[in-house]
């Protein structure tokens, strides 16, 4: 596996995670018109573009951020929605 290829990997690890929390943050006026896996994809690529400023972090950084990621990710889908 190429380092990118780990990279990506390591991202991937949150799909799930960052699922629930969009789910769960989602407001339920937007949830027929947004899906939480769509903002999940829209955040773990702006991780994987920013890949290189998570260097250094542990898992649980990384993870923390990628949370904040998808909140703001979340609310921004539903004001492009509204």
């Amino acid at each position: 596996m190429t380092p990118t290829e780990a990279e990506g990997a390591e991202l991937e690890r949150f799909r799930e995670y960052l699922r629930l929390l969009a789910r769960l943050q989602l407001d339920a006026r937007w949830q027929a018109k947004l899906d939480p896996s769509d903002v999940v994809q829209q955040t773990l690529l702006q991780a994987y573009q920013a890949r290189a400023q998570f260097r250094g972090q542990g898992a649980v950084e990384r993870a923390a951020d990628s949370s904040r990621a998808a909140r703001n990710d979340v609310k921004s889908a539903e004001l492009m929605t509204s």
